[in-house]
């Protein structure tokens, strides 16, 4: 086990530190999971422009087929709270960390590299709770608690040559 242990971590770090750089974090997010509704849409758009006015504020918006997420820092937790007293919440997470990593690379055919952070995570034994992708970034969302395990684990693979 020892052997294969070493062979599969040189292969997931080997992989991250071609594809990925930059390693960012922000703190102090609540993720927010709401029944899709008929005022949703323009809920969302009054918070929208909240975001507008507040430039350091982290907001990402994902409508499913039947609900609809939302991760946002502690500064529009009021705003976000008044919006949507209305709305159905089937789930609540608070204290979460987001772990952004850049993809160092543009190319379209390389875009199935983004299981590679999560491969190195799952191997540390860490949950992640959500996975937000554009096509170069990766951002996952933690417990917070995690966040001293995490920044770790991907910034060694990071750094392997």
């Amino acid at each position: 086990l020892k052997r294969l242990s070493d062979s599969l971590n040189s292969t997931k770090t080997q992989h991250a530190h071609q594809h990925f750089g930059e390693l960012s974090l922000r703190s102090d997010l609540t993720q927010l999971t709401v029944t899709n509704s008929e005022r949703l849409g323009p809920t969302m758009a009054e918070i929208l422009k909240w975001t507008r006015k507040d430039k350091s504020s982290f907001f990402v918006l994902a409508r499913g087929s039947y609900e609809t997420s939302v991760v946002f820092s502690l500064g529009l937790r009021n705003i976000v709270d008044s919006w949507m007293v209305n709305e159905r919440v089937t789930q609540r997470s608070e204290d979460l960390t987001a772990i952004t990593l850049a993809r160092r690379s543009q190319q379209p055919g390389e875009s199935n590299m983004l299981h590679v952070p999560l491969q190195i995570l799952a191997w540390e034994g860490i949950d992640v709770l959500n996975v937000i992708s554009s096509s170069n970034e990766i951002t996952m969302l933690v417990p917070t608690g995690d966040t001293e395990r995490v920044v770790p684990a991907l910034r060694n693979a990071l750094q392997q040559s």
